[in-house]
Formats: C-alpha cells, structure tokens, sequence
C-alpha cells in the first residue's frame, strides 16, 4: 500500500517534492512522511482518491517502484550510495528468504531441472540472481537464460570463474559478489554489451588481462579481493573503477592508471597501494592511500608552464612521516625574469637556476603556493638583495638557500644570525660567487661572522669584494680600517 499511495498522490495532481527514497505511511488517521510535503492531505480526500483509482483499471498498469533497476556502486562509508545506471544489484537477503508460495511457483515455471539456483528479480523478467553456486548447471540448468541482461551471482564457491561462459555475452550487468573465487579466466565476446562488472568481495589474486575490459564497459567494481594489480585498459575508455580493499595492490604498477584522464577512482580514502621504500640501510613497506596517489596526479597537472619560456618538470616523492605526496618543481634554464606565479600543491623544493631572475619579489610573503618551500636554489640569476626574505616563513624552516653567483652586494649579518642561531637544525645557505661591497666593517664584523657560521654558510671562502681583487675572507683590518690621519 506504502508504495502504491506514492502513485495514488501524484496521480490526484497532489503536490509532491518527488525525491528518491521519500516514504508515505498511512495509518488510518493522517500520513506521515520521512521528506517535506508541500501539501498536506485530509483523511477524506486519500479516501475519495483511493476509491476512484482502484475503480479505474488503469491503476494496475502504473509503474511500481520494485521495477526500478536496483543499482548500486559503490557503497561509501558514510552510507551514500552512488548509483550507477548500468549496474544490476540483487540485496543480500533475498538469498536468505524462504520463497512464498506464489514465488515458488514461478521459481518452478522457469526451470527446466531441479537444480536451478536463480530466481528472477520482482517484476523484473530479464534481471536474475543466483545464490549458492557451486557447478556452473546450477545457472545453466535455468530456462530462458538467453533473455537475461541483469545477473548478480552471490556466494559463488568456484575457484575460477570462466567469462567466455555463453551465459555472460549477452548481459549488460553482471556482478559476482561474496564468493570465494580466486581467479577470473576467459574473455567477454567481442560483441559483448556489458556496461557493469562488479566482482567485489571474493578471494580475487588474479584476473587475466586478454578481455577483461570490453570496450562497452562503463563500471568495473574489483573491491574487497586480494589483487595485486589491476587490468590495462584502453585508454579511449571512461570507466569507473573500484579498487578499496585490496591492500596488495603494488603502487608502482598503479601509476599509469592513476594518470590516465580515462579512469575515475571511486572509494578513494578506501582504497591503498604498497609502497616499497628504500632508506639506504633499510628497506621499508608502507601503505598509501589512494586518495595522496590521486592528489599526486592533479599535482602534476598544476606543474609550472609559464607562456614564453616553457615548462617547468615536477618530480613527486611519498612523505612517509606525513602520509602525503609532495612535489619538487624544476625551474631552470628557462631565461625566466621572475619566480613562477604558482606552484604544485605541496611543493617543498624549488630549482629557478640559470635564469635571469633579479628579484625574489612578494612571492615568499603573499603566495599561498610558497608557502611549503624548504629548498630554494637560486643560482646563476641576477638577484642583488637577500632583504626580500626577511620576515617570511622560509626564513623560519628552510634548510637550503642557494643564491650562488648572483648580484647581491651585502649579506644582512643581523637578520640570518637570527635566522641560523635560533635553530638546531642544520641549514645551508651558499653565497659563492657573489660580489660585495667590501669595507672596513666587511673586514671587522663580516669576516668573523662568516668564520663563525661556516658550518651554515660552507662556500664563505668563495663570497669575492666587487671593489677590491679578493674574496672577503683576505680582508685585513689594518688596510681598510685606517683613519683620516694615518
């Protein structure tokens, strides 16, 4: 009655919010609902609108809500449900309900042997499921199966299961779920139609690759299994794949999928990949999520390409400590003027060597996309002050500087010895190559201060004086320090 009362209002020209999954309760005295009305019905005029359409014979003929397709895929973890049009899902319980006596005599109607393991879905004549399978003639023992588009397998025991099965080349959906099979073997027809594969939660090690991935399919749900890698497919393909579950699965056989524009990943913060990494003295296994692998590959979308000059290469390493993807932008050799406007997303290493950079600008103090830079080797450009880093975060974690051979005149002793003394942490800054204005406090303060952080400024012995033939370090106090009278 529940479901026929939805049709009952809408046909009376009762206005509705017709929302999937909105349910009307009629319980003699009003109607309740679990979604908004937009009006609100009397007791006598359901009771006029449910006598006047149960007279009309028209009234048997509307559609009812159990002739919808039951697709579903995947299940998210906060219980949303994305549906899929091309997926055919039989529930769980209907394996374990006793069939009624009217169902038991359509069960009969549509088997040609006792052994029939399938039933037709609700109203649903082409779409079937089977439960129990252990010998494929409990499917092939069926009748009519040559009519069927929609087919959910639950609780298959086969060890292989073979897909060049002539029961399969006909369906639009099959899905084979909570089995124990290990293996998918044989290929879809190429004039297969099947838009929907789900095999999740089985015991899946292995699927051959010839056929797997018909080029109609659309939805490919591997969940659950114990998979190590996943089918190629073809990269003019738009399939949405499921792979959560699978903690075997090897990340360096994942990339390329990961960046194909083809795939689209669902279940992401499910799903995981091993990792193998290699710390000199030990090697160690980690997991990684899906979801960093994924960010990686948007990353490298967002790699520098500057109009003019060309584009820059990005290089993406896997953060054990932090469990994320972070990037290493490369810069150089472009002829560029400027730093790059933007930056991967979690860049911590930038390399603008060789250009013709003069000046750091407001990028380290207003760019967000700077914000995470630890490196920055910046030699061979023109840039004349360190002053611009002052008062910005780089200043605070950075653990490389490189402003070798470049235009700077002085080195703000006061501001780095803020920079360097405040922190335990070993930090390079290299300054070689670079000309100053050499003075007499060059020769009494700089010259000391230098020899006092050479394990933070390790080059010192390179830093030159523009206005006399030495590096500062030569610099000798009696010589430039004399006064007027002497």
């Amino acid at each position: 009655l529940n479901s026929k009362m939805h049709y009952i209002k809408a046909s009376a020209g009762i206005k509705l919010k017709a929302n999937r999954g909105l349910r009307y309760i009629w319980d003699g005295n009003n109607t309740h609902r679990s979604g908004p009305f937009l009006y609100e019905p009397t007791q006598s005029h359901l009771l006029f609108v449910v006598i006047c359409l149960l007279c009309w014979p028209g009234f048997y003929a509307l559609p009812h809500p159990a002739e919808e397709l039951p697709m579903t895929f995947p299940q998210e973890p906060n219980g949303v449900i994305e549906y899929h049009p091309q997926c055919f899902y039989a529930e769980e319980e209907l394996c374990d309900k006793t069939l009624s006596n009217w169902q038991q005599q359509t069960y009969d109607q549509h088997t040609r042997l006792g052994t029939c393991h399938c039933r037709p879905y609700t109203n649903m004549p082409t779409s079937w499921y089977c439960c129990n399978i252990t010998h494929m003639s409990m499917i092939s023992s069926c009748s009519n199966t040559t009519t069927w588009t929609n087919l959910h397998l639950r609780n298959v025991t086969l060890a292989e299961l073979d897909l060049s099965n002539f029961l399969y080349q006909k369906l639009q959906s099959l899905a084979i779920t909570d089995g124990k099979i290990t293996k998918l073997v044989g290929s879809f027809s190429r004039f297969s139609s099947i838009k929907c594969l789900n095999v999740s939660n089985n015991n899946l090690s292995e699927i051959t690759q010839r056929g797997l991935i018909p080029p109609t399919l659309k939805v490919l749900d591997i969940s659950k299994n114990n998979l190590t890698s996943i089918p190629n497919f073809n990269q003019n393909q738009n399939i949405t794949v499921d792979v959560s579950g699978n903690n075997n699965l090897v990340c360096y056989d994942m990339y390329k999928s990961i960046f194909s524009d083809s795939l689209k990943f669902v279940n992401q913060q499910n799903s995981y990949c091993l990792h193998n990494a290699n710390f000199g003295w030990f090697n160690s296994t980690e997991l990684i999520s899906m979801k960093e692998l994924v960010k990686m590959r948007s990353s490298n979308t967002d790699c520098p390409s500057i109009p003019g000059y060309g584009n820059c290469t990005c290089k993406y390493e896997y953060l054990l400590a932090t469990l994320s993807i972070i990037s290493k932008v490369d810069c150089s050799n472009l002829g560029l003027i400027e730093l790059p406007p933007k930056l991967p997303e979690n860049t911590f290493s930038l390399n603008v060597s060789n250009n013709k950079i003069t000046s750091i600008g407001k990028h380290f103090h207003t760019n967000p996309t700077y914000r995470n830079l630890i490196d920055l080797i910046a030699d061979n450009n023109n840039i004349s002050n360190i002053y611009d880093f002052e008062g910005t975060a780089f200043m605070d974690h950075f653990q490389k500087l490189y402003l070798r051979n470049n235009a700077i005149s002085s080195i703000p002793e006061y501001f780095l010895s803020n920079v360097l003394d405040n922190h335990d942490e070993k930090r390079i800054i290299l300054l070689g190559g670079n000309e100053l204005k050499c003075d007499c406090n060059s020769a009494k303060t700089l010259k000391y201060w230098l020899l006092e952080h050479n394990r933070d400024i390790p080059d010192y012995n390179s830093i030159r004086c523009r206005n006399l033939p030495r590096n500062v370090m030569e610099l000798r106090e009696e010589k430039l320090c004399q006064s007027p009278h002497d």
